[in-house]
C-alpha cells in the first residue's frame, strides 16, 4: 500500500468520525429523568488540570447529561472560556479542539457526549 493511500484513508476515517457526530439523527431519550449511569468526573480526561479542574468538572457534568448539538457546543465553548479566564488561552484552544473532535456521541469512549446514557443514545434532537 502506498503511503499516500494510507494517509488518505486515515484522513477520511477521521473526518467521517468527526462529521458523523454532527449529523447523527436523534435516538429516543427520556428528558424527564436523569441519565441512568451515575455521574462521574475525572477532571480533564487524560490531560493536565493545572488550576482549571473546576472547568473540566463542569464540562464533565454537561457531557454526562447530554442533550442537543447546541447544548454540546455551549458546553465546549464554556470549557474554552473557563480555561482561558484561568490564564491558559493556548490550552483553552487546544482542549476546545480536542473535545470537539473526540466528544461525539458516536465515539465509543467513556468521555463521549451523553456518557450517562447507554452507548448509541446520540443527541436529543436533530442537529441543524
Amino acid at each position: 500500500m502506498k503511503p499516500a493511500s494510507l494517509t488518505s484513508r486515515c484522513i477520511c476515517l477521521c473526518m467521517s468520525l468527526f462529521l458523523g457526530g454532527c449529523i447523527m439523527s436523534p435516538l429516543p431519550r427520556n428528558t424527564l429523568l436523569e441519565p441512568i449511569f451515575e455521574q462521574t468526573t475525572d477532571g480533564c480526561t487524560l490531560a493536565p488540570d493545572f488550576n482549571f479542574s473546576s472547568c473540566c468538572r463542569a464540562h464533565d457534568a454537561a457531557y454526562w447529561r447530554g442533550g442537543s448539538c447546541e447544548d454540546r457546543r455551549r458546553a465546549d465553548a464554556e470549557l474554552h472560556s473557563c480555561i482561558k479566564e484561568k490564564g491558559h488561552p493556548v490550552l483553552a484552544g487546544l482542549y476546545y479542539l480536542t473535545v470537539r473532535a473526540t466528544g461525539s456521541p458516536r465515539m465509543p469512549t467513556p468521555w463521549r457526549w451523553g456518557f450517562g446514557w447507554p452507548y448509541g443514545t446520540g443527541y436529543s434532537e436533530a442537529c441543524p
